[in-house]
Order: structure tokens, then sequence, then C-alpha cells
């Protein structure tokens, strides 16, 4: 099946043909073998998932990104160091709020003893969308940790 769609992708590029620099509409070039190529690649692209998606956006970054040509390992190395910091940063929050909902519930038990009030139900609801965020942050995080970890990678075998 994939080598049927690469067939009808180089046949429309085929049939796409451009007019040379002279605009001479009786001179037609050849299709424009970069766009062809791109088309297939962005096709196999999305065929790919996980792992082998992200490996594929780290080796055409090298191939095509001006920033990554100019990047050094060391500057990676920093942004790196920086998405460790966040997700210390998220982790740090998580917990914070793991102790937070907690001694709600301690709370809650404690007062539903003595007949006392209960934890506002919104509030408790608040705080465990927030940790439900938090733990969306994190694993956020920990994505660009490994992007980055690859593009490390990538480039200290440059």
């Amino acid at each position: 099946m994939i080598n049927d769609i690469e067939q009808i992708i180089k046949r429309h590029f085929d049939k796409t043909k451009k007019i040379n620099k002279d605009d001479d509409p009786k001179v037609i070039s050849k299709p424009n073998t970069s766009s062809s190529t791109s088309a297939l690649s962005k096709y196999r692209h999305l065929l790919l998932n996980g792992r082998e998606r992200l490996c594929n956006i780290v080796h055409c970054l090298s191939m095509s990104c001006p920033w990554t040509a100019s990047i050094t390992s060391k500057e990676m190395l920093q942004w790196l160091r920086s998405e460790l910091n966040e997700l210390e940063k998220e982790i740090n929050d998580i917990d914070s709020m793991k102790a937070i909902l907690e001694e709600c519930n301690d709370n809650d038990n404690e007062k539903n003893e003595k007949g006392g009030n209960i934890i506002d139900d919104d509030v408790y609801q608040d705080k465990l969308l927030k940790l439900q965020q938090l733990k969306v942050a994190l694993t956020s995080e920990m994505g660009d940790i490994l992007f980055d970890a690859l593009m490390l990678n990538m480039m200290v075998q440059r």
C-alpha cells in the first residue's frame, strides 16, 4: 500500500511541470524533485509513531534547520539543563499539591468525626484539577527532556 501511495505522489509531481527560467511556455523542465521528495518524506513521517517519529523529527532538523546546524553541544546541554530545572519545579509543585490535598483529607476526617463542617467540595475539586494540570505539565517537561537529549545526541555525533 505504501508503494502505491508513493507512486501516486510521484505521478502527481511528474504531471506538475514547471516552466523554465526564461518563462518560455514551449520549454518545460523536469518536475521539482525536491518537492516530490519533500512530499514523500512528509508522508513517510506521518506513518511513524512514538519513538520512530521523534527520531525522524530530530533527523530532519539535523538536515534542514539553520538553528540546529548552528547550535553547539554545550549550548544544547544548557537547554537540557533548563528543561531539567523545569521538571524539578513541576515535581516540587506536584508534591506540594499532594501534601495540601492530604491535609485537606486529614482535616476533613477530623471535622467529620467531630461533627464539624466538611471541606468545601468545590475547593477540593479545584485542587484535584490543579494536580491533574501539574501532572500534564510534568509529562510535557519530560517530553522536552527526551527531545533535548536526542538533539544533544545528534549534535555530539556530528
